[in-house]
């Protein structure tokens, strides 16, 4: 069987994550770090933090309520020189987490770390990244003049916080340029590493700075210019960056009419319900969209809808979608029908599809299916 570049990475990350996870374990300083973080949860269940509810255990599990935390545990790790794998978890949303877990420490930045500010005041506004946003503004803008600062606002937000809140909250306050994202699940932290969009609009369209945790422990903030941010894409997804932790995003929105953005989010809210199966659990589109294609039609046209491996199956409201109809089902089944259909649509298209999802944790070759692996 030929594997697919993903999944062959799939692999090999967790061989060396494997390896890393037993040297760190093992060394003499092991028994202190576990005394000097006493909050680290051992074996938790990944299936609930997932929206695929597939999955198996984190081999150690740490949720995340500040920063000093975070700063404390990265540079201990510095100093005892422990390569610990760290793996970084939020809503889950887009993660397929494999059957045997994942042997690393699994941060989790959820509720307990998800704060927003709201800066109205353009007078107080001190990011250092503004200048660069109000410069493209105005060249976007021809008309764009001093006295428009008055109708922003500049708004951060702690990665944790997710995006369907945030654009509720910023929608009460009239504040527009986020609709597109009503209805993306997901935590900014994660919505900004995958660069998240929907309906035509991407969350970069609106981010003005991140705010991450380099691996040496120091805090980095970043411009957008720098994050080369593309279709389902940014620099948090370089293998250089692994272990990073995106610890909050800033934006820069404008005051808009409410009554305008209350009919737009619910025009998207509808649209989602009725074309999405949002009532099965999923990691939403499977596949990247093949330009000039869509993966969907591509597989509606396949006669894939319906295709079922155990307790996974492509959707047969959106074919772009696979959906848990099992409590049996098991990201073994998910992996197969994904190979299932990308063999199909490379056969009978010439065109790869390439997973949007990410597959998180220790797979093996068996998971993707039990017949000899031939790597490309």
């Amino acid at each position: 069987m030929e594997l697919f570049a993903q999944e062959i990475a799939a692999l090999e990350a967790t061989k060396e994550r494997q390896a890393k996870y037993m040297q760190a374990t093992q060394s003499k300083e092991w028994s202190d770090f576990l005394l000097t973080f006493p909050n680290i949860r051992k074996n938790v269940r990944l299936n609930d933090y997932c929206n695929f509810a597939v999955g198996g255990l984190a081999k150690l599990f740490l949720e995340i309520t500040s920063e000093a935390e975070l700063v404390h545990l990265f540079c201990y790790l510095q100093a005892h020189k422990l390569e610990l794998p760290l793996a970084i978890i939020g809503q889950g949303c887009n993660l397929l987490v494999a059957d045997a877990g994942v042997s690393a420490l699994v941060l989790y930045l959820g509720p307990k770390f998800s704060r927003v500010a709201l800066q109205a005041d353009y007078n107080t506004w001190d990011y250092p990244y503004i200048e660069e946003a109000l410069r493209q503004k105005r060249q976007a803008q021809a008309d764009f003049s001093e006295t428009d600062l008055a109708n922003y606002c500049l708004v951060h937000a702690q990665a944790g916080q997710t995006l369907k809140e945030l654009v509720r909250q910023l929608a009460a306050k009239s504040y527009t340029g986020l609709e597109f994202a009503c209805g993306i699940p997901g935590t900014l932290g994660g919505t900004t590493y995958m660069n998240a969009g929907a309906y035509g609009g991407s969350v970069s369209d609106c981010i003005v700075g991140v705010r991450y945790l380099a691996k040496t422990g120091d805090i980095v903030e970043i411009r957008p210019s720098y994050m080369e941010l593309a279709y389902r894409s940014s620099y948090f997804m370089r293998k250089e960056m692994q272990g990073a932790v995106i610890l909050g995003v800033s934006y820069l929105l404008k005051r808009g009419d409410k009554a305008d953005i209350d009919a737009k989010i619910a025009e998207l809210t509808e649209k989602r319900c009725t074309m999405q199966p949002l009532d099965l659990p999923s990691a939403g589109s499977i596949f990247k969209r093949p330009v000039p294609f869509y993966a969907g039609k591509l597989i509606s046209d396949a006669n894939l809808k319906g295709y079922r491996i155990g307790g996974a199956e492509v959707s047969t409201i959106h074919a772009g979608f696979i959906v848990n109809i099992s409590r049996m089902c098991t990201a073994k089944d998910v992996c197969k029908v994904i190979h299932h259909v990308q063999t199909v649509i490379k056969a009978q298209n010439d065109v790869l599809l390439e997973t949007e999802v990410r597959y998180f944790g220790d797979f093996t070759a068996a998971d993707f299916a039990d017949c000899e692996v031939e790597h490309v």
